[in-house]
């Protein structure tokens, strides 16, 4: 066993009896790091602090830019966890094209729990016709993306899973969240591989400004399944986000009618600050995903060096976004909802029913439909001797609504598209 120590970097790694180097970075401070990669590596980076103010360049390299043969494929599925990346750079350098984590050629990373602060171009996969590769596992979940120009790019990389991520961007007009392209670098000669089969669930994206928040470039549509996420746009009408495909910008209705995000919303988020993220309500719309992707970060996550930050595992109704509520009180909630009376179809487009239990039979009940605000759009009466109503809701924008029965202090959330 053989340990290095420089400066404040730690970092412990040994051989195994089949050359295989096991190599386990943990809770380092540094402003760049270039991980060797011309052996085969189980490669591991946690609780570390990467900060930088440089222009151009890489802070974590644990993959290559251009195919190098000997270099790839020896860090698939490389670990990055539970990380802060800090970039300080903008007054300097407002057009920088740093790049943060660089994970080219290898595939099967699995990037969680990460918190990236401002670094331009932040997690970067990549592949290319040197080395046509597709990801058959890991995933980019459950990171916070503040302030950057591309929190996700994807090039020439098959296989891409983007899960309850959070992105906020107040700092770039004309940028986006997430680009998905072939690659046709330099060092690339024509036809170009594109980003196959890429998916984006569960994600929140809140933007201030109204640049296309995704961006899908030539080749890249093929496998593309975008759906049950988060959209708020400050500064655009109905706060509904816009996309760009092949190089049209199109609206969130064009969007949706290309077969994406069918059942996403637009819904401000109302996060109690834009450091921790945390939204001020527990949000219960997502798609279940598998265990592997349960954990995320909890409310009381925070990034110290050499600390992982806290995380919580999902709970009732499936959340979206990288950080998730507690379930102290709300399993006992959803259970009491589930016997008083049920709501479908939910998420709805404004017709849906509600179907009592048999307890409220006899009697009036009173319906209240809410904004999250508090602000009454509707209420009515499912009269005596009856159990179920038709809901026609009309001209009402898409987002998050609060429905309750006599002013119960148990309410169901509906989500209308």
């Amino acid at each position: 066993m053989k340990i290095i120590f420089l400066n404040l970097l730690f970092a412990l790694f040994f051989v195994t009896g089949t050359s295989q180097i096991i190599m386990d970075i943990d809770g380092i401070s540094t402003s760049f790091l270039d991980i060797e990669r011309k052996d085969k590596t189980t490669l591991t980076v946690k609780r570390s602090l990467f900060s930088s103010d440089k222009n151009t360049g890489f802070v974590l390299k644990a993959g290559d830019d251009s195919y190098v043969s000997f270099n790839a494929n020896n860090l698939d599925g490389a670990r990055i966890i539970g990380n802060k990346f800090i970039w300080t750079g903008y007054s300097s350098y407002p057009s920088s094209s740093l790049h943060g984590a660089m994970l080219g050629y290898n595939v099967n990373y699995t990037v969680k729990h990460n918190y990236n602060d401002g670094m331009p171009l932040a997690f970067i996969y990549k592949a290319g016709n040197d080395a046509p590769l597709e990801s058959t596992s890991g995933v980019h979940a459950y990171n916070i993306h503040k302030n950057t120009k591309v929190g996700v790019v994807v090039k020439g990389m098959s296989g891409i899973r983007i899960y309850n991520n959070t992105f906020y961007n107040s700092r770039y007009s004309n940028w986006h969240c997430i680009g998905i392209l072939e690659n046709n670098g330099s060092d690339q000669n024509p036809p170009y591989t594109p980003a196959r089969n890429t998916s984006i669930k569960n994600n929140i994206f809140y933007q201030k400004d109204n640049a296309p928040v995704i961006k899908i470039y030539a080749g890249a549509r093929e496998g593309l399944e975008i759906n049950y996420n988060i959209y708020w746009c400050e500064n655009s009408p109905n706060n509904e986000p816009r996309f760009s495909v092949e190089g049209t910008t199109v609206s969130w209705s064009q969007w949706r009618a290309m077969g994406y995000d069918t059942n996403s919303v637009v819904f401000n988020p109302r996060f109690t600050n834009t450091n921790t993220f945390i939204p001020s309500t527990r949000i219960n719309f997502g798609t279940p995903l598998s265990q592997e992707f349960e954990y995320g970060l909890a409310v009381t996550a925070y990034w110290n060096m050499g600390q992982y930050p806290d995380t919580i595992k999902q709970n009732g109704l499936w959340q979206p976004g990288a950080v998730i509520h507690s379930d102290s009180t709300n399993s006992d909630e959803i259970d009491a909802q589930s016997k008083l009376f049920k709501i479908f179809p939910n998420p709805n487009n404004g017709v849906f029913y509600i179907e009592c239990s048999e307890a409220f039979r006899n009697e009036n009940k009173e319906i209240s439909i809410k904004t999250i605000d508090g602000a009454t759009i509707y209420s009515d009466l499912i009269a005596k001797g009856d159990i179920k109503k038709e809901i026609r809701l009309k001209d009402v924008s898409t987002g998050l609504y609060i429905v309750s029965i006599n002013g119960l202090s148990y309410a169901r959330k509906i989500i209308i598209r």
